[in-house]
């Protein structure tokens, strides 16, 4: 282990030829805008990269895949930040790391899926689940899960949206929602979707299969509620299109749309399928014709991460979405005008269709691929920014608890296609803005699937640099007028003001830290 300074930002070598890292200091997914957040090729498909865990002793962990051969790997930093131990967990294969979590105390578990696609549609590819030491690294357990179509996950090959896990300690279970390419269907065709199930902390079997939430699913999130119970939300084009809230355990899964968004409809009389629907005039200008029916897999939508946040009257659920959500003409491209912070606030209780928030209602509905038309609503939306130019759009939203009644916004502002600044925000339980937004003098950029952390009263990030680094972002929650201690009077330093970061380069262990001023909370 080498010595390291507080404040520092730990770096780890994580070279990526494959493209998770580029030569400016920022992973490649950071490089692309909305305009690029398309449900098949975007950055919204993406599995988490840097994955948050813990252990009883206090010290700070993250679980990563090395990019150049996808080792599994897990560093840890002491309380005090003067020490670091990177362990590798699982050696190079032909598995990628979809998702993983820890019990807190001393082990973790990972989800693997084989990165190799059968050339025969019809068979299943592995899927690994593993348990490790915490502290050694050592693999305690391992299980092969059953991917068969009939008894079980159905998965026929890797999806880049990943998966998102959490450990139940106290009833020794793992949530898991999975998001994969299926197994071929009766019509020939490899569909996909997110499915849920619950596995046996000890054992690594699965206790249960609760199936599909969402189809097509191209981003998903999770967390342990208040209840025990795995809560979480993915974000679907389909079955059903929205943003689908879910809850589940060994038994039950329940879940409810709480937004849903516009649709692009086919610009022919004749659909994929030979049928021919007439047009839809309602919608149609001199420049465009639309007809009635749709094949829409854009989604016109970011979820924040983790996004949800249990608050003691309901959940409230953050995401980036355009406006006017339902307006069917204001489409025709990944994204048609600039997406704003936005919540819901719902009851815990996910069979009620009530909305708990003060928004307007807006309705609207699409048709279907088949011709049928579908009706949709949206109501106690409630946007926490207003970005009307096509030029600042919002991106990469995350989400923190950080104490009683205050829950800390980050996001990324973007135009089309180039990073512009990253800003925060804080919101009490009721969804009000108890600080505006806040420019943070620093591009401090994360991946889009990557949940931020609260360590003590900062808030903790992962991300990649060009040289192949493990960069860590310091949040620091502090009043005014409380002074940021330095490590070196050396150091290269760039004064803190209210949002604004103080930059500390250390040159002798190759590490840059970020730590940020949050006033007046």
């Amino acid at each position: 282990m080498s010595r390291l300074l507080r404040w520092e930002v730990l770096m780890i070598t994580l070279l990526a030829p494959e493209g998770f890292l580029s030569r400016d200091g920022l992973s490649c997914l950071s490089q692309i805008g909305p305009m690029a957040l398309d449900s098949t090729a975007g950055t919204t498909a993406h599995p988490k990269k840097f994955i948050p865990v813990d252990r009883s002793d206090g010290w700070e962990g993250v679980v990563w895949e090395d990019q150049e051969d996808r080792s599994a790997m897990m560093t840890w930093l002491s309380p005090d930040l003067s020490s670091h131990q990177t362990v590798k967990l699982r050696k190079s294969g032909h598995h990628r790391l979809v998702a993983g979590c820890s019990n807190g105390v001393d082990q973790l578990i990972l989800l693997f899926v084989s990165s190799a696609t059968p050339e025969d549609k019809a068979a299943p590819t592995e899927l690994w689940v593993r348990r490790f030491s915490s502290s050694t690294g050592v693999e305690l357990a391992s299980s092969s899960l059953p991917t068969q179509k009939l008894g079980g996950l159905d998965v026929h090959s890797y999806f880049p949206s990943g998966g998102s896990m959490s450990w139940n300690p106290a009833a020794g279970t793992v949530g898991v929602v999975l998001s994969r390419t299926m197994t071929q269907a009766a019509d020939g065709l490899n569909h996909q979707a997110a499915t849920s199930f619950v596995l046996d902390a000890s054992s690594l079997g699965v206790v249960k299969i609760l199936g599909q939430t969402t189809s097509h699913s191209f981003s998903n999130t999770m967390l342990l509620d208040e209840s025990g119970a795995f809560l979480g939300m993915d974000l679907g084009d389909n079955y059903p299109r929205g943003i689908h809230v879910w809850r589940f355990d060994n038994e039950t899964l329940r879940g409810r749309v709480v937004y849903t968004f516009k649709t692009l409809h086919g610009q022919s009389p004749q659909s994929p399928s030979g049928e021919t629907y007439p047009e839809y005039s309602k919608i149609s200008s001199g420049n465009t014709t639309f007809f009635k029916w749709s094949n829409d897999n854009y989604v016109y939508t970011e979820l924040a991460h983790p996004g949800i946040v249990e608050v003691s009257d309901g959940l409230l659920i953050f995401f980036a979405g355009e406006g006017p959500a339902l307006d069917n003409a204001k489409t025709g491209r990944i994204m048609n005008s600039p997406r704003n912070v936005a919540l819901v606030k719902a009851p815990k209780d996910l069979s009620s269709t009530e909305i708990l928030s003060d928004g307007p209602v807006e309705v609207g509905g699409f048709y279907s691929f088949g011709g049928t038309w579908s009706d949709q609503q949206n109501k106690g939306v409630v946007h926490l920014t207003n970005y009307e130019s096509m030029e600042h759009s919002v991106s990469r939203l995350k989400t923190a608890r950080i104490s009683a009644n205050r829950v800390l916004l980050w996001w990324e502002l973007w135009s089309e296609s180039d990073y512009v600044e990253t800003q925060f925000m804080l919101v009490d339980d009721a969804g009000s803005v108890v600080k505006p937004i806040t420019k943070i003098n620093f591009p401090a950029r994360l991946a889009i699937q990557d949940d931020i952390r609260v360590v003590g009263s900062n808030i903790v990030a992962y991300a990649g640099s060009a040289e192949g680094h493990l960069v860590r972002f310091d949040l620091c929650l502090r009043n005014s007028g409380h002074e940021v201690a330095l490590p070196h009077d050396n150091d290269e330093t760039v004064e803190d003001m209210n949002g604004a970061m103080r930059l500390i380069r250390l040159d002798l262990f190759t590490a840059v830290s970020a730590v940020f001023a949050v006033f007046g909370l």
